[in-house]
């Protein structure tokens, strides 16, 4: 038998799943959103390092769509979705 979390993501592997309370189940679903939003911040902080340069005092102004694409890359994780499948904002 597979259990699974309110979103329907299966919790494998985890002796005594069966027997998880509806407020374990739920620690352990937060749990693992949290993991998840960590992991994608990470990358997240990355992609906006790789482009922090677009910003500086001796280049040329930053473009609407690089704007753009910063500003959607800080709002990942406020538009998260409960399956965890990000769309990333396409580099300009």
């Amino acid at each position: 038998m597979v259990h699974e979390l309110d979103d329907g993501s299966p919790i494998l592997g985890i002796p005594g799943a069966e027997n998880f309370t509806e407020q374990e189940r739920y620690d352990f679903h937060v749990s693992v959103v949290e993991v998840r939003k960590n992991s994608i911040r990470r990358e997240r902080n990355r992609l906006l390092a790789e482009t922090d340069w677009w910003g500086l005092p001796d280049t040329q102004p930053m473009t609407d769509a690089q704007k753009a694409y910063r500003q959607a890359l800080r709002d990942i994780t406020e538009n998260f979705p409960s399956n965890g499948q990000v769309v990333w904002p396409t580099k300009p």
